[in-house]
């Protein structure tokens, strides 16, 4: 009797013991597969970050014995972003969370000077690039260079302004000073605008690399930053001191026409 009891018993702790073990199969096969990534965000290209580089390195201000310098907070060159305090991201940088900038509506657009002649531009990031006629007297023409890199890139426009600004040097070799350099803030169409207004003589090392030239004596830049939701634009317009002087109304106007269509 006592036998055949415990073998009741038994038999009952075998049932209860599988049943678990079905049930645990049952619960495993019921869990969510890992979600997949979706994430097909674009990417700039090789060509997109190298002409960008470019665009910064050529409008660096070497420091004394020839090392490059940036100034304060200026993004890398090697397209590394730099570190921050507390976990905070650079000024400009796209969104972490997946997130992309407001869309530009449209592009954009302005009235360049009927003599300004324009030119094939030589890169993929240069909207547009002009051959500015010179000045009775002067020896070379002016230039003016449209860039747009996209959102977040370039830049944050105080940046650009600084390291234009300390291109230019006067005759002592020293910065140009207040004096000589005028920047204004405005804005155009709803667009927060930009200008610099600098002479002096014009250190460009990397002048012949963008298929400029050296350009001897004074100079000056007429320059100007148009902020979008889609990225900056980036208009520069140098030459010789006396042929951009006599542009000086040309570009104000050219800056006043700037609307995005």
């Amino acid at each position: 009797m006592l036998r055949f009891e415990f073998l009741i018993v038994a038999s009952l702790l075998i049932a209860v013991t599988v049943s678990g073990c079905d049930q645990n199969k049952t619960d495993v096969a019921k869990e969510p597969a890992a979600a997949k990534s979706t994430d097909t965000a674009a990417k700039p290209s090789d060509a997109d970050i190298k002409d960008l580089n470019e665009f910064l390195k050529k409008d660096q201000q070497p420091a004394a014995g020839g090392t490059a310098a940036l100034p304060p907070g200026h993004p890398p060159l090697d397209g590394s972003a730099p570190a921050q305090a507390g976990g905070g991201m650079p000024a400009g940088h796209p969104p972490v969370d997946g997130a992309t900038p407001a869309a530009a509506k449209g592009t954009l657009k302005y009235d360049a000077p009927a003599d300004w002649k324009s030119e094939q531009v030589k890169s993929s990031m240069r909207l547009a690039q002009y051959l500015i006629p010179r000045a009775e007297g002067d020896a070379q023409d002016g230039q003016m260079i449209v860039f747009h890199f996209g959102p977040g890139q370039g830049g944050p426009t105080d940046m650009n302004i600084a390291r234009w600004k300390a291109m230019f040097t006067g005759k002592d070799g020293q910065p140009a000073g207040d004096d000589v350099a005028k920047v204004e803030k405005r804005q155009v169409a709803g667009l927060n605008v930009t200008t610099l207004d600098v002479s002096g003589i014009y250190n460009d090392p990397m002048m012949m690399q963008s298929g400029g030239a050296k350009i001897d004596g004074e100079a000056r830049m007429l320059a100007a930053v148009v902020e979008t939701p889609g990225g900056s634009y980036f208009l520069k317009a140098v030459g010789p001191l006396k042929t951009m002087s006599a542009q000086t109304e040309s570009f104000s106007k050219l800056v006043e026409s700037i609307r995005m269509e």
